[in-house]
């Protein structure tokens, strides 16, 4: 199926000649801390903030978080450089996202690890990193059944384990990313039909979120209540924009109309001169400066004309 629709989210990394080749690409087992197991291959972060608002300096040196958004940037490159780095894309894909034995266990129960909180599923909001490794594979058109096999796994694992019922629960940009990473998985791992019929039994959920993200006037409440307000409303509109496109790549785009609408309303809303840059002095407050109207942009582009 065609994914040239996502493009806009993914073109940061993207270069035309080969990428400097090195031997200190990161692995999994170069964590600097573990999972209480002390598996290297199960994947271990930390939440990213100390107390409300205050960050966690090293929240992406700690286990795998960091590692993992290096080699999705790697990734990228490999797969916009094309045919010539197509067997060093396939080699680290499969050494991080295959059958290798280097490579992730698709379990991701210790992302954002509180010791007091098992099973949070709080940490799965990282997942999200692997909707940009399905794209850069259909970008290098990268063949790897152990890459297939991984996602599969994993799609099962955010379905039926305790800390994936637990995130899809949720009522925030967790929840949407939850679901525009399962939508991912699907599209990538099933027939087109297979794919469609999953994809209509997460609908409800979906539309649970639409009903309670979005006011009347597009604000989004939960999100707004945040430290960073307009990186948190960007932040869903995004897993919005991701979730919706996938399902339209799906042969679901009448199903999509109200959660479009919605969407596009929100982004409106956002929009405003004076509100945006409110929010934005808001942000900056408490982190630092960010392309926030590259990323609206990228957003609106996704959802099309406001119907």
């Amino acid at each position: 199926m065609k994914t040239a629709i996502f493009a806009v989210f993914f073109v940061a990394g993207c270069v035309t000649t080969a990428p400097e080749v090195s031997s200190e690409l990161p692995m999994p087992q170069d964590a600097k801390e573990l999972a209480p197991s002390g598996d290297p291959r199960l994947y271990f972060s930390v939440p990213p903030y100390v107390t409300d608002g205050v960050r966690r300096k090293d929240a992406n040196s700690v286990g795998h978080k960091g590692l993992l958004q290096k080699t999705v940037k790697r990734l990228e490159k490999l797969a916009a450089c094309g045919e010539k780095c197509k067997a060093d894309f396939e080699t680290l894909l499969e050494a991080w996202f295959g059958a290798a034995p280097t490579a992730l266990k698709p379990d991701f129960t210790y992302a954002q690890y509180k010791p007091n909180k098992p099973d949070d599923g709080i940490g799965i909001i990282e997942v999200r990193e692997i909707i940009r490794v399905v794209h850069a594979a259909d970008t290098a058109h990268a063949v790897s059944p152990g890459f297939k096999a991984w996602l599969v796994q994993l799609d099962g694992w955010l379905k039926n384990s305790v800390a994936g019922k637990r995130e899809a629960a949720r009522d925030n940009n967790h929840a949407t990313f939850y679901y525009a990473t399962r939508l991912t998985l699907l599209r990538a791992t099933r027939t087109a039909a297979e794919a469609r019929g999953e994809a209509k039994a997460l609908l409800p959920e979906l539309a649970r979120l639409e009903r309670t993200q979005f006011a009347p006037d597009g604000a989004q409440p939960e999100e707004l209540e945040r430290t960073r307000p307009l990186h948190y409303s960007l932040f869903n509109l995004e897993a919005w924009a991701l979730a919706i496109g996938t399902l339209d790549t799906l042969g679901l785009a009448a199903e999509t109309a109200a959660m479009k609408t919605k969407a596009a309303a929100a982004a409106q809303y956002l929009r405003d001169a004076k509100r945006f840059s409110e929010l934005e002095k808001q942000d900056v407050k408490v982190h630092q400066k960010n392309d926030f109207a590259a990323r609206l942009a990228a957003v609106e582009a996704m959802l099309g004309p406001r119907r």
